[in-house]
C-alpha cells in the first residue's frame, strides 16, 4: 500500500508516515490508547488506536488544522488569536461531520462509532480499514476495468450518496484516494475531507477544500459565487472524474481550465473506448462531467437512469420472484381509482353489493400482506414479518398460512439468537472453529446479520493471534530448553506484546530471570574463589553456570583465568620447592633465582621473599668468611 498522501488526504488506510504535531504512542484519550499514526492531512491526523472498552482497534481522527494550530504538551493551541474564530468554526464543522457520519447507515459509507472533545480539540473514532484505495487498486490492474465492474462501483456509491443527499448533505471530496475497495470489490466512501452540511445561513463555515481534476467549477474558489450553488450535481462531477480516471488512467483537466475554452475530450467520441464500453455508458459519464452544473444529472435517480441502473436494485421485486408475471392478488389500479371516486363523492351507483362481494372476505388484503410478510422473512426482517403476520391474524385469527409464517419467523429468529449465544460462548472458550460455524449458520439465514459478521471477524482475528502466540511460545520453550535465553526472552516479549497477561510467557520470563540470577551469583562466587586461589570452588561455580548456559561468555573468561591461575600456582609452588631445596644445600644463587621467579608472579609472596632474603644474607656471610679465610692463609 502506498505511503504517499497529498496535503488534503485524510484517509483511514494504513501508511507508515511519521509527521509533526502527532500524539505519541501510548497516549490515552477517553477509552482509546494511541498505537501509531496512520496519516495526516490538512485538517486532521488519523491514528491507529485501541478501544479498551470494546477491545478492538479503531481509526481515531483528530481535528488538527496545520495552517493555524500547533501541538503544545499534548493540547492543540491556536497559533494566533486572529485564527481563533476560524479554528472554532472548523472544529464545529468537524463535530458536525462526525454527527452526520454516525447518523448514516450504509455499507458504502464510513462507520463512526463516537466522537468527543479533548486536548482543546475534537476526535472521532471510526472503523479501521486496511484495504487498498481505488487508486491503488486500479494501478495494479493490467487494463482498465470493465463497464459492468464500473457500473457496480457506481451503483454502490450512488446508493450511498442517496443516503447523504437525503439529509441535504454533499460529500464534495470524492476521488480515487477517498474510496476504499473492500472484499468482493465493494467500495467504501471515506469520511468527508471537505463535506459541509447544507443549512441556511452557513456563511461562517470555512471555504471548501477541493481537489484539482475532481472538483467542478462551483467548488473552485472565486468561481463559487459566479456559478450555480453546490448540490448533488457537484458529487456527480467528482464521480464522473473518478470513472474518467479509471478508464483513461489520468484525471480530467482542472475545471478552472475549462472556463473559457473547454478542451476536455468527450469519452463517447474516442474510438478506442467504443470497443470496450457502450455508447450510453460513455455519454452518461460525459454528462456527469459537463462544465455547466445544469447540464449534469440533477439527482441520483436521473444519473442512474442515464447509466441504465434503474432496474439493478438489490431487492427482488414481486414480478422477478414470479418469473415476470404480475401478482394476481393485487387490486387493479382502475378499481382502486373507481373506489376512491365513489367514496369521495358518496355515490355508490348501485354497485355497493358488488363491492361488498369483492372485499367482504378481505382476501385481497390478506394475500397482499402475506406476500409482504414472506418478503420480509426472506430478507430476515423479522420485526417486519411479525408485524405483517399480526395484521393478517387480526383480520383472520385462524389463517393457517399466517400462523405458519409466524412460527417460521419465530423459529428462524430463535435459531439465530441461539447461534449468536453459542458463538459468544465458543469465543470465550477460544473455540474459534465453533464460532465461525455458528456465524456461518446465522449468515445463511440472515446474510447481513451484523452480530454474526462481528463474531466471525473476532474469531478469525483471535485465531490468527492464537496461532501466532502458540507458535511463539513453542519456539520460546525450545530456546529455553537449549538455554538460549536471548531467543526465549525475545519470543516471550512478542507474546506479551500481543497478550500482556499470557501466563506461559510470564512463567518463561520468570524462569529466565531466575536462571540469570543463579548464573550471576555463581560468577560472583567464582571470581571471589579465584582471588583466594580456591580453584576447586571456582570450578564448582563454573559447572553451575555452564549447566545453565553452556555458551556464557563471562564463564568462559573466568575459566580461562582459572587455567592461567592454576598454571601460575603450579609454577610458583615448583619454584618455591626448588628455592627451599637450594637453600638447604647452601646453593644460594639457585635459591635467590628461584625465589625471584616466584616474586615475578606474586610480588608479595612471603615465602619467596623470606627465602630470597635468607639466601642473600647467608651468601653474604659465606663470602665474608671466605674472604677472611683467604687473608689468614
Amino acid at each position: 500500500m502506498s505511503t504517499e498522501q497529498s496535503q488534503d488526504d485524510e484517509q483511514t488506510v494504513l501508511v507508515s508516515e511519521k509527521t509533526i504535531n502527532t500524539l505519541p504512542a501510548g497516549t490515552v484519550l477517553e477509552e482509546f490508547e494511541i498505537l501509531d499514526i496512520i496519516g495526516q492531512g490538512g485538517f486532521g491526523i488519523v491514528y491507529r488506536a485501541f478501544d479498551r472498552t470494546l477491545e478492538r482497534e479503531v481509526a481515531l481522527k483528530e481535528y488538527m488544522p496545520l495552517g493555524f494550530a500547533v501541538r503544545e504538551t499534548g493540547s492543540t493551541v491556536v497559533k494566533s488569536i486572529q485564527h481563533l474564530d476560524t479554528f472554532e468554526a472548523g472544529m464545529r464543522s468537524f463535530i458536525n461531520e462526525a454527527k452526520l457520519l454516525a447518523k448514516f447507515r450504509h455499507p458504502s459509507l464510513l462507520s463512526v462509532h463516537r466522537f468527543f472533545e479533548a486536548n482543546n480539540t475534537a476526535y472521532m473514532a471510526m472503523e479501521l480499514y486496511e484495504n487498498p484505495t481505488l487508486k491503488e487498486y486500479l494501478e495494479k490492474l493490467p487494463e482498465p476495468p470493465s463497464e459492468n465492474w464500473l457500473k457496480s462501483l457506481l451503483k454502490n456509491l450512488l446508493d450511498a450518496l442517496t443516503v447523504i443527499h437525503a439529509e441535504n448533505c454533499y460529500h464534495r471530496d470524492i476521488s480515487p484516494d477517498n474510496i476504499l475497495i473492500l472484499k468482493k470489490d465493494e467500495p467504501l466512501l471515506l469520511d468527508f475531507g471537505a463535506a459541509r452540511h447544507v443549512i441556511q445561513d452557513k456563511s461562517h463555515i470555512p471555504t471548501t477544500i477541493f481537489k484539482v481534476g475532481y472538483a467542478p467549477i462551483e467548488q473552485c474558489g472565486e468561481f463559487e459565487s459566479q456559478v450555480s450553488k453546490q448540490g448533488p450535481w457537484t458529487d456527480f462531477y467528482a464521480l464522473g472524474a473518478v470513472i474518467y480516471y479509471a478508464i483513461m488512467g489520468k484525471k480530467p483537466i482542472s475545471a478552472v481550465s475549462r472556463a473559457l475554452h473547454d478542451p476536455l475530450e468527450s469519452l463517447a467520441s474516442i474510438p478506442s473506448l467504443q470497443k470496450k464500453y457502450s455508447q450510453d455508458f460513455l455519454i452518461a459519464i460525459d454528462r456527469s462531467l459537463a462544465f455547466n452544473p445544469t447540464d449534469r444529472p440533477q439527482n441520483v435517480d436521473e444519473f442512474k437512469k442515464l447509466l441504465g441502473l434503474n432496474n439493478q436494485s438489490g431487492r427482488r421485486s414481486s414480478d422477478q420472484k414470479n418469473g415476470g408475471k404480475k401478482e394476481s392478488h393485487k387490486i387493479p389500479v382502475f378499481l382502486s381509482l373507481l373506489l376512491v371516486v365513489m367514496l369521495s363523492t358518496g355515490v355508490w351507483l348501485g354497485l355497493q353489493g358488488k363491492l361488498d362481494m369483492l372485499f367482504s372476505d378481505n382476501s385481497e388484503i390478506i394475500n397482499l400482506t402475506l406476500g409482504e410478510a414472506q418478503d420480509c422473512l426472506e430478507q430476515a426482517k423479522f420485526e417486519c414479518a411479525f408485524a405483517k403476520v399480526d395484521t393478517v391474524l387480526d383480520i383472520d385469527p385462524d389463517n393457517v398460512q399466517a400462523q405458519r409464517l409466524y412460527e417460521e419467523a419465530h423459529s428462524i429468529h430463535r435459531t439465530i439468537q441461539k447461534n449468536i449465544s453459542d458463538a459468544k460462548t465458543c469465543l470465550n472458550l477460544a473455540r474459534f472453529d465453533c464460532v465461525i460455524t455458528k456465524a456461518e449458520n446465522i449468515l445463511q439465514l440472515d446474510p447481513d446479520n451484523l452480530h454474526a459478521k462481528t463474531l466471525r471477524h473476532k474469531a478469525i482475528t483471535q485465531h490468527e493471534q492464537y496461532l501466532k502466540l502458540t507458535g511463539a511460545l513453542a519456539e520460546a520453550n525450545e530456546c529455553l530448553e537449549t538455554n538460549n535465553f536471548e531467543c526465549a526472552l525475545s519470543l516471550s516479549d512478542i507474546v506479551l506484546n500481543l497478550d500482556p497477561k499470557n501466563e506461559p510467557a510470564i512463567l518463561i520470563q520468570k524462569e529466565i530471570a531466575g536462571k540469570k540470577d543463579t548464573i550471576n551469583t555463581a560468577l560472583q562466587q567464582g571470581r571471589s574463589c579465584l582471588k583466594k586461589s580456591q580453584f576447586g570452588c571456582v570450578q564448582e561455580q563454573l559447572n553451575k553456570v555452564f549447566g545453565l548456559d553452556p555458551d556464557n561468555a563471562q564463564a568462559q573468561a573466568l575459566e580461562n583465568q582459572l587455567k592461567i591461575s592454576r598454571q601460575q600456582y603450579l609454577t610458583i609452588q615448583k619454584n618455591l620447592n626448588d628455592a627451599k631445596a637450594c637453600l638447604q644445600k647452601a646453593q644460594y644463587e639457585c635459591a635467590i633465582s628461584k625465589a625471584e621467579i616466584v616474586l615475578n608472579f606474586a610480588p608479595n609472596n612471603r615465602q619467596a621473599n623470606t627465602i630470597r632474603d635468607t639466601a642473600t644474607e647467608k651468601q653474604r656471610k659465606a663470602l665474608e668468611k671466605a674472604w677472611k679465610d683467604s687473608i689468614l692463609e
